[in-house]
């Protein structure tokens, strides 16, 4: 255990910590100076740390065709009506209804206390309760994005959209946000 947690920069006394801690509970957490390592449900995850607390909200402007995070980038497109819309096959695509948006969208880090009205609900969910039922790993979790329009989730990224902002066949056009495919790939 030790030559690979001094490759990730942990000490020999927290490598022993880790090893007494090996069948402990889940939620563990133990920290070097770059990395992470976490003890989840039934494995362990290591995660580079990311400076998430300096992390800002980002603005979308109806024009804007493409915004990126230091995870992942989105390229946005409004489809109208008159062009095919189908429901998105991954969760890393949304197609919302576009009259139903203000802009400029946000797009931040979620925050305890969020809810949203997860597609196929009529209630609200809190995003803590969505992503424990999504088993969404511990590690991800201080990693997952929402795009709100005004103070409402419209998106958990990569997971789910919202009820409220789904396409209708009355709906005149789309919105489209699309994760780039060759963009930088840290999934959370």
């Amino acid at each position: 255990m030790s030559p690979l947690a001094a490759k990730y920069g942990f000490s020999y006394r927290q490598s022993r910590e880790i090893w007494q801690n090996r069948a402990g509970q889940a939620g563990q957490l133990f920290q070097s100076q770059k990395y992470d390592l976490y003890k989840d449900r039934h494995e362990w995850a290591i995660a580079l740390r990311l400076p998430l607390e300096k992390l800002s909200a980002l603005q979308i402007q109806e024009t804007d065709r493409e915004v990126c995070t230091p995870h992942f980038c989105l390229q946005t497109e409004v489809r109208p009506q008159s062009s095919p819309l189908s429901w998105p096959e991954d969760a890393w695509t949304a197609l919302l209804d576009f009259d139903q948006l203000r802009f400029p969208l946000t797009l931040r880090l979620w925050q305890a206390g969020d809810y949203f009205y997860p597609l196929g609900m009529n209630r609200r969910k809190k995003l803590s309760d969505f992503l424990i039922d999504a088993k969404v790993p511990l590690w991800a979790k201080s990693r997952v994005w929402v795009l709100c329009s005004g103070e409402e989730i419209v998106w958990v990224v990569g997971h789910r959209i919202s009820e409220r902002f789904k396409i209708w066949p009355h709906s005149s056009a789309g919105y489209q946000l699309k994760k780039r495919e060759d963009a930088l790939n840290l999934e959370y």
